[in-house]
């Protein structure tokens, strides 16, 4: 049964994301806690701003809003293990492999309708792929840059291989557990596909400038 929204809801959204953007950009963690603390704080800030009913109530409006947040974890955690881990951490396969697979899977039909219809389901959803993104931008620093690149086209592909899905065939993701109308797809997919293309060409930009022109 779809959830109802209504305008306020729109207001909600917004509203949880600039708290989130303020409450990380005003006060330095890296400094006051040390750094099993601080993935513990940010993991409980998450869950507190997108684990609640009224968050998950606004997941209703377009399957974009789950996506984005998506987006929002992982660039925050990848960040966050990226920086805190100041040296280059052993890379374990298996580890690295686990964590990719959950990226994966949360993006898979049953496994993305069934977190956006059951709660308990959604708070696994942002507590695994914060994590997973976690454990993945740790592992940056100690990742030939071949394989760098490797997971950066890879997800490029999967990326535009969602969004095509979303936009040729969304009866895929629509059925039979889905809180979306098929007809909700399709702009979504194309808004994913804009919003996919502008971070990978910022990655990309930001990869020329500081480990290839660099070295000249």
């Amino acid at each position: 049964m779809k959830i109802k929204t209504n305008s306020e809801d729109n207001l909600h959204f917004f509203a949880y994301y600039h708290i989130f953007f303020t409450f990380l950009t005003r006060y330095n963690f890296y400094e006051l806690l040390p750094i099993k603390q601080r993935v513990l704080v940010y993991l409980l800030l998450s869950l507190i701003l997108f684990g609640n009913t009224v968050f998950f109530h606004i997941l209703s409006i377009s399957p974009i809003v789950p996506m984005v947040t998506h987006y929002l974890l992982v660039t925050i955690f990848m960040y966050n293990g990226y920086k805190v881990i100041n040296t280059k951490t052993k890379v374990k396969s298996q580890t690295l492999l686990t964590a990719i697979m959950i990226l994966v899977i949360w993006h898979l039909p049953w496994f993305f309708d069934l977190a956006t219809k059951e709660i308990l389901l959604w708070n696994l959803d942002v507590l695994t792929i914060s994590l997973s993104a976690y454990v993945l931008g740790s592992y940056l620093k100690g990742l030939d840059f071949n394989i760098e690149l490797l997971l950066f086209a890879l997800w490029m592909l999967g990326e535009s291989l969602l969004s095509y899905l979303w936009i040729v065939n969304p009866y895929i993701y629509s059925k039979p557990y889905s809180i979306y109308n098929s007809s909700q797809f399709p702009p979504a997919g194309t808004l994913m596909f804009f919003l996919m293309n502008i971070v990978g060409a910022y990655v990309a930009i930001k990869v020329l400038t500081t480990r290839v022109f660099n070295k000249n």
